[in-house]
């Protein structure tokens, strides 16, 4: 079915319950023909930008679209083939996330305001003689090796090392990079591979590779890499037990040590997954994600739409079928905050969201709307109760 040119717009409407009726028909109509593209959903900035220009259906109006939406229509077999309904379900749990976005821009209209004490912490370099050096953003500073030859300079929120280096030792030289909650941070090697690291991620790597047949970085939390092409000498990223062998491409591997899985999601060119005990390697294709299970050590692959994963590097946060316990812990690593969460009756359910630029209290103020969960502030540490 061709999408209609206005259905983000129309998706929009519908999470504030402001729909006309023939617009309603047409979203259902949609979302029976079709798959769900998750770049259709609307994101909570997007429902707010159209809250005060949009006018106001009554209650009983709204009552009547979300029941509608939600009820699964009645099957005539005689008529329809038996995966005619199978829509239903897809598009109620899609378009009820969509009205829950829009209830929380009903509810922060008015919200109290709770105020969080954020520490902020510094990203680190230690070099390899164990040197930590704090690296401030925003200001240049040249990078030195233990002899103290220049490797590299900082230049805003980025670290640029030296693409040639004709002192390179005979020994390779490892600095280790930490980036703490609540911050991200980027970095160019010397093979010219660029990096984005998120919060809550550890990364070593050698200063030079010229001495060396292949390029290996070890990885602890979630990166993007751009790796430079180079035959002679593969790249690879260890990561918790799995290796991805790559010759130049661009992909994402979250690697969280206290995650049961390591995800590989390949955008561009091809990548190979293997352990130590794989006697060949899982390749990905783009547009694939490759989940490696830590326990069992096995590697499952499936489809899934790139953008969910690599959102982060833009500063946002994207939810698809997440449980509350993986939120939680999401926005512990990109706030830099401490979430207890002392309730078990919503750990499992899950939902679909997209925040921008927001701050962690107007993500709370959704989930309390969404969950009906009560939670304080108290020095730096979110109670749910």
């Amino acid at each position: 079915m061709n999408k209609p040119k206005n259905i983000k717009y129309l998706l929009k409407k519908f999470a504030l319950n402001r729909c006309s009726g023939e617009e309603i028909e047409q979203i259902i109509a949609y979302y029976r023909d079709a798959k769900i593209p998750t770049e259709d959903h609307p994101g909570v900035e997007e429902i707010n930008d159209l809250y005060i220009k949009l006018p106001e259906l009554s209650q009983s109006e709204a009552n009547k679209i979300s029941s509608r939406i939600l009820k699964q229509p009645k099957r005539k077999k005689s008529l329809l083939k038996p995966n005619k309904f199978r829509w239903s379900y897809a598009t109620a749990a899609a378009l009820a996330g969509i009205i829950l976005i829009g209830a929380f821009f009903n509810h922060i209209q008015n919200p109290e305001s709770s105020q969080l004490i954020i520490s902020d912490e510094q990203i680190t370099l230690e070099d390899n003689n164990g040197s930590i050096e704090k690296l401030e953003e925003g200001k240049e500073t040249l990078i030195k090796d233990a002899q103290g030859n220049t490797i590299g300079f900082m230049q805003g929120d980025k670290l640029i090392y030296n693409t040639i280096n004709e002192k390179s030792p005979q020994n390779p030289e490892y600095n280790t990079i930490k980036v703490p909650f609540g911050k991200k941070f980027e970095i160019s090697l010397s093979d010219g591979t660029r990096i984005h690291l998120n919060a809550g991620t550890t990364i070593r790597f050698p200063v030079n590779f010229s001495n060396l047949k292949e390029r290996q970085v070890s990885l602890s939390g979630e990166a993007y890499f751009d790796v430079t092409k180079n035959k002679e000498k593969p790249f690879i990223v260890n990561s918790h037990g799995l290796n991805t062998k790559v010759y130049g491409t661009e992909f994402n591997v979250s690697a969280y040590p206290n995650e049961k899985y390591t995800n590989i999601v390949l955008v561009e060119g091809s990548v190979g997954l293997y352990d130590d005990l794989s006697t060949g390697q899982t390749m990905l294709v783009p547009g694939e994600l490759g989940s490696y299970e830590k326990y069992h050590k096995n590697i499952e692959t499936k489809k899934v739409p790139t953008g969910v994963y690599t959102s982060w590097i833009n500063g946002e946060l994207v939810f698809r079928d997440a449980t509350l316990d993986d939120i939680l812990e999401k926005l512990e690593r990109h706030f830099n905050v401490t979430i207890v969460n002392k309730t078990s009756n919503v750990s499992n359910e899950t939902f679909n969201a997209n925040f921008g630029d927001q701050p962690v209290e107007k993500v709370l103020e959704y989930l309390d709307r969404i969950y009906e969960i009560n939670y304080i502030i108290e020095n730096n540490k979110i109670i749910i109760k």
